[in-house]
């Protein structure tokens, strides 16, 4: 969103957009204030970013000394792909409540039945890992 803005406002200051500018009757002021906008976000995500590493580390502070952490696995979401704005998603999910040590393996339109032991050291390739656990 920062580059965005910083190359609306470049594009704003150039000469062929001052023409238009004069003929729409636009401020000279708008490059300067979408400038501006640029920078506040630029501040306001560089404390956030500061923010979630100090949350993180005080989460992990948390759970050091854990040991043992109490669940039951109902599904495990996967992506395989290098970058989460592309890629394949596909999820496993138990058959709960009736019959709790059944799989399901669900991929676009297919569902299939996976076992257990296929669920929890899935190999679908190098870039495969898991997404998601979801808890009870």
């Amino acid at each position: 969103m920062v580059d965005a803005l910083k190359n609306t406002a470049a594009f704003i200051g150039s000469s062929a957009v001052n023409l238009l500018m004069e003929i729409e009757d636009i401020s000279d002021e708008l490059a300067t204030l979408v400038d501006n906008e640029a920078k506040q976000l630029e501040v306001e995500l560089k404390l956030l970013r500061t923010e979630v590493s100090g949350l993180k580390v005080e989460l992990e502070a948390l759970w050091k000394d854990e040991q043992m952490a109490e669940y039951e696995l109902t599904s495990v979401f996967i992506h395989r792909g290098s970058s989460p704005s592309w890629g394949h998603y596909f999820f496993y999910a138990r058959n709960l409540p009736d019959k709790p040590d059944e799989w399901f393996k669900y991929n676009d339109s297919t569902v299939s039945m996976a076992k257990k032991e296929d669920v929890l050291a899935d190999t679908t390739g190098s870039t495969a890992n898991p997404y998601l656990v979801s808890l009870p």
